[in-house]
């Protein structure tokens, strides 16, 4: 890496230092999806949404920071909050990512960056959700009648045990 690039990324880095000291997280918003860096601070897993809008996504993430600070992490239990056109309820939940691939590659950079060089702010490392919305039917991405154009959607890699 060029001292170009090394400056520009510690330049950012002390960029997203200083977000997080003023917001408790910064929010990156991109074209399609969204995603925080700063919950790891808090022993929080990081999130990342990829469809809704930009505003909504910003606002989700925001929600689920200061829900989880005051109650805990419930990756299990997403209250609604979101209305279908039929007047039910829309249904979403949280995937564990693996921290890997294209994930880390393509879309989070800028956390994976930023704790690089403040690794000292993850000690236990740093994980990833990503919110993932059911279609009108209640079909989620991984289900073979899922809507694809009606509410698309990048997914990425869940994470597996062994």
């Amino acid at each position: 890496m060029s001292a170009v690039t090394m400056n520009h990324i510690t330049l950012r880095n002390m960029q997203i230092e200083s977000a997080i000291k003023r917001h408790g997280i910064i929010i990156h918003g991109v074209s399609n999806f969204a995603y925080s860096t700063g919950m790891t601070n808090y022993g929080l897993p990081e999130i990342i949404i990829t469809t809704m809008s930009q505003r909504t996504q910003a606002n989700l993430i925001n929600h689920f920071f200061h829900k989880w600070l005051e109650e805990g992490v419930d990756l299990k239990s997403v209250e609604p909050m979101f209305e279908k056109r039929d007047g039910s309820d829309a249904l979403m939940k949280f995937e564990k990512l693996s921290v890997s691939g294209e994930l880390t590659d393509k879309y989070v950079c800028q956390t994976i960056a930023y704790y690089q060089e403040n690794f000292h702010l993850a000690q236990n490392g740093v994980s990833f959700v990503q919110l993932v919305f059911a279609d009108h039917n209640d079909h989620y991405p991984d289900h073979p009648e899922y809507d694809h154009k009606g509410v698309p959607q990048k997914i990425f890699k869940k994470l597996t045990l062994n």
